[in-house]
Protein backbone atom coordinates (compact mmCIF):
# COMPACT_ATOMS: atom_id res chain seq x y z
CA UNK A 1 0.00 0.00 0.00
CA UNK A 2 1.35 3.43 -0.99
CA UNK A 3 2.45 5.57 1.97
CA UNK A 4 0.11 8.38 0.97
CA UNK A 5 -2.84 5.98 1.16
CA UNK A 6 -1.60 4.60 4.49
CA UNK A 7 -1.55 8.13 5.91
CA UNK A 8 -5.05 8.78 4.57
CA UNK A 9 -6.37 5.63 6.23
CA UNK A 10 -4.61 6.48 9.49
CA UNK A 11 -6.16 9.95 9.52
CA UNK A 12 -9.59 8.45 8.85
CA UNK A 13 -9.23 6.09 11.84
CA UNK A 14 -7.96 8.96 13.98
CA UNK A 15 -10.81 11.30 13.02
CA UNK A 16 -13.64 8.76 13.08
CA UNK A 17 -12.58 6.72 16.11
CA UNK A 18 -9.71 7.96 18.26
CA UNK A 19 -10.73 11.61 18.60
CA UNK A 20 -14.43 10.99 19.35
CA UNK A 21 -13.58 8.15 21.77
CA UNK A 22 -11.08 10.14 23.81
CA UNK A 23 -13.29 13.24 23.85
CA UNK A 24 -16.29 11.13 24.89
CA UNK A 25 -14.35 9.42 27.67
CA UNK A 26 -13.23 12.75 29.12
CA UNK A 27 -16.67 14.33 28.72
CA UNK A 28 -18.48 11.46 30.43
CA UNK A 29 -16.11 11.51 33.37
CA UNK A 30 -16.41 15.27 33.80
CA UNK A 31 -20.19 15.18 33.35
CA UNK A 32 -20.55 12.61 36.12
CA UNK A 33 -18.34 14.67 38.44
CA UNK A 34 -20.43 17.76 37.69
CA UNK A 35 -23.67 15.89 38.38
CA UNK A 36 -22.41 14.48 41.68
CA UNK A 37 -21.22 17.88 42.89
CA UNK A 38 -24.36 19.77 41.90
CA UNK A 39 -27.17 17.31 42.63
CA UNK A 40 -28.31 14.69 45.08
CA UNK A 41 -26.45 11.41 44.48
CA UNK A 42 -29.61 9.50 43.58
CA UNK A 43 -30.64 12.13 41.03
CA UNK A 44 -27.11 12.37 39.64
CA UNK A 45 -26.86 8.60 39.23
CA UNK A 46 -30.24 8.44 37.50
CA UNK A 47 -29.31 11.21 35.04
CA UNK A 48 -25.95 9.59 34.29
CA UNK A 49 -27.60 6.22 33.72
CA UNK A 50 -29.94 7.86 31.21
CA UNK A 51 -27.05 9.56 29.41
CA UNK A 52 -25.10 6.29 29.28
CA UNK A 53 -28.10 4.48 27.84
CA UNK A 54 -29.30 7.14 25.42
CA UNK A 55 -26.10 8.96 24.42
CA UNK A 56 -22.74 7.49 25.37
CA UNK A 57 -23.25 3.78 24.65
CA UNK A 58 -25.04 4.41 21.31
CA UNK A 59 -22.15 6.69 20.30
CA UNK A 60 -19.64 3.95 21.11
CA UNK A 61 -21.64 1.45 19.08
CA UNK A 62 -21.70 3.88 16.14
CA UNK A 63 -17.90 4.15 16.23
CA UNK A 64 -17.58 0.38 16.52
CA UNK A 65 -19.81 -0.01 13.48
CA UNK A 66 -17.57 2.39 11.55
CA UNK A 67 -14.50 0.36 12.43
CA UNK A 68 -16.00 -3.08 11.86
CA UNK A 69 -17.29 -1.96 8.46
CA UNK A 70 -13.59 -1.65 7.56
CA UNK A 71 -12.77 -5.27 8.46
CA UNK A 72 -12.47 -6.52 4.89
CA UNK A 73 -10.37 -3.52 3.90
CA UNK A 74 -8.32 -3.77 7.09
CA UNK A 75 -7.36 -7.36 6.28
CA UNK A 76 -4.94 -5.83 3.75
CA UNK A 77 -3.39 -3.50 6.32
CA UNK A 78 0.07 -4.33 7.63
CA UNK A 79 2.75 -2.86 9.86
CA UNK A 80 1.86 0.23 11.86
CA UNK A 81 -1.47 0.73 10.08
CA UNK A 82 -2.68 -2.73 11.08
CA UNK A 83 -1.62 -2.06 14.67
CA UNK A 84 -3.33 1.35 14.59
CA UNK A 85 -6.60 -0.18 13.43
CA UNK A 86 -6.45 -2.83 16.17
CA UNK A 87 -5.60 -0.16 18.74
CA UNK A 88 -8.68 1.86 17.74
CA UNK A 89 -10.84 -1.26 18.05
CA UNK A 90 -9.35 -1.94 21.48
CA UNK A 91 -10.14 1.59 22.65
CA UNK A 92 -13.73 1.19 21.48
CA UNK A 93 -14.25 -2.12 23.27
CA UNK A 94 -12.66 -0.79 26.46
CA UNK A 95 -14.96 2.22 26.54
CA UNK A 96 -17.98 0.03 25.84
CA UNK A 97 -17.06 -2.15 28.83
CA UNK A 98 -16.53 0.93 31.03
CA UNK A 99 -19.86 2.52 30.15
CA UNK A 100 -21.71 -0.79 30.32
CA UNK A 101 -20.24 -1.64 33.72
CA UNK A 102 -21.14 1.76 35.12
CA UNK A 103 -24.67 1.55 33.70
CA UNK A 104 -25.23 -1.88 35.24
CA UNK A 105 -24.16 -0.51 38.62
CA UNK A 106 -26.23 2.67 38.43
CA UNK A 107 -29.27 0.71 37.24
CA UNK A 108 -28.94 -1.72 40.13
CA UNK A 109 -28.19 -4.74 37.95
CA UNK A 110 -24.76 -5.12 39.56
CA UNK A 111 -24.60 -4.51 43.31
CA UNK A 112 -21.04 -5.63 44.08
CA UNK A 113 -19.31 -2.26 44.47
CA UNK A 114 -15.85 -3.76 44.89
CA UNK A 115 -16.24 -5.75 41.67
CA UNK A 116 -17.45 -2.68 39.79
CA UNK A 117 -14.57 -0.54 41.07
CA UNK A 118 -12.07 -3.21 40.02
CA UNK A 119 -13.57 -3.47 36.54
CA UNK A 120 -13.75 0.28 36.08
CA UNK A 121 -10.19 0.69 37.35
CA UNK A 122 -8.97 -1.86 34.82
CA UNK A 123 -10.73 -0.03 31.97
CA UNK A 124 -9.08 3.26 32.95
CA UNK A 125 -5.68 1.55 33.00
CA UNK A 126 -6.26 -0.20 29.67
CA UNK A 127 -7.69 2.91 28.00
CA UNK A 128 -4.74 5.03 29.16
CA UNK A 129 -2.24 2.52 27.80
CA UNK A 130 -4.08 2.15 24.51
CA UNK A 131 -4.17 5.94 24.05
CA UNK A 132 -0.38 6.07 24.47
CA UNK A 133 0.02 3.21 22.01
CA UNK A 134 -2.31 4.81 19.45
CA UNK A 135 -0.55 8.17 19.67
CA UNK A 136 2.81 6.53 19.02
CA UNK A 137 1.57 4.51 16.05
CA UNK A 138 -0.24 7.49 14.53
CA UNK A 139 2.86 9.67 14.82
CA UNK A 140 5.01 6.94 13.24
CA UNK A 141 2.67 6.78 10.25
CA UNK A 142 1.96 10.48 9.75
CA UNK A 143 5.23 12.07 10.90
CA UNK A 144 7.70 9.24 10.56
CA UNK A 145 8.67 9.47 14.22
CA UNK A 146 6.93 7.96 17.23
CA UNK A 147 6.07 9.62 20.53
CA UNK A 148 7.58 7.06 22.94
CA UNK A 149 10.08 8.90 25.11
CA UNK A 150 12.21 6.34 26.94
CA UNK A 151 15.78 7.61 26.74
CA UNK A 152 18.68 8.88 28.84
CA UNK A 153 17.06 12.33 29.08
CA UNK A 154 13.64 11.20 30.29
CA UNK A 155 14.76 8.52 32.75
CA UNK A 156 16.03 11.03 35.38
CA UNK A 157 12.52 12.51 35.40
CA UNK A 158 11.17 9.26 36.83
CA UNK A 159 11.38 9.49 40.61
CA UNK A 160 10.31 7.50 43.66
CA UNK A 161 6.81 8.41 44.80
CA UNK A 162 5.44 8.78 41.26
CA UNK A 163 2.42 6.75 40.17
CA UNK A 164 2.18 4.52 37.11
CA UNK A 165 0.06 7.19 35.42
CA UNK A 166 2.69 9.88 36.02
CA UNK A 167 5.57 7.72 34.83
CA UNK A 168 3.79 6.53 31.70
CA UNK A 169 2.88 10.14 30.88
CA UNK A 170 6.52 11.23 31.27
CA UNK A 171 7.67 8.40 29.01
CA UNK A 172 4.60 8.74 26.77
CA UNK A 173 4.44 4.95 26.60
CA UNK A 174 2.75 2.08 28.42
CA UNK A 175 4.88 -0.43 30.26
CA UNK A 176 6.21 -3.25 28.10
CA UNK A 177 5.38 -5.89 30.70
CA UNK A 178 4.58 -6.14 34.38
CA UNK A 179 5.22 -8.92 36.87
CA UNK A 180 3.21 -8.33 40.02
CA UNK A 181 4.14 -4.90 41.39
CA UNK A 182 7.19 -4.56 39.12
CA UNK A 183 6.79 -2.82 35.76
CA UNK A 184 9.24 -2.75 32.86
CA UNK A 185 9.56 -0.14 30.12
CA UNK A 186 11.90 -1.23 27.32
CA UNK A 187 13.37 0.59 24.34
CA UNK A 188 15.24 -1.61 21.89
CA UNK A 189 16.43 1.47 20.00
CA UNK A 190 17.98 3.01 23.11
CA UNK A 191 18.97 -0.39 24.52
CA UNK A 192 17.37 0.61 27.83
CA UNK A 193 14.97 -1.02 30.27
CA UNK A 194 13.45 1.00 33.07
CA UNK A 195 12.35 -1.12 36.02
CA UNK A 196 9.92 0.32 38.56
CA UNK A 197 8.44 -1.38 41.62
CA UNK A 198 5.29 0.12 43.12
CA UNK A 199 4.22 -0.11 46.77
CA UNK A 200 0.74 -0.82 48.13
CA UNK A 201 -0.20 2.84 47.67
CA UNK A 202 0.62 2.64 43.97
CA UNK A 203 3.72 4.83 44.28
CA UNK A 204 7.15 3.98 42.90
CA UNK A 205 9.32 2.59 45.69
CA UNK A 206 12.25 1.37 43.60
CA UNK A 207 13.53 2.69 40.28
CA UNK A 208 16.53 1.46 38.32
CA UNK A 209 17.77 1.15 34.76
CA UNK A 210 19.22 -1.85 32.91
CA UNK A 211 21.52 -0.88 30.06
Amino acid sequence: MEQELVITKAKYINDRAYIPLTVMAANQQQKYIDLLTSKDAEVANKEMAEKLLEEYLPSVEKILKTLTSMEEEASAFNGELEKLYKSALRLTYILRVRFGTLLDFLAGEETDGAKVNALLGQTFYDFHNSVLEFNNLYALIVKGEGTYNLNSESIPLVQKGMTYWEISDVLRMPCSVNKGDTYYWTSDEENLTLVVTFDEEGEASHVHVNE
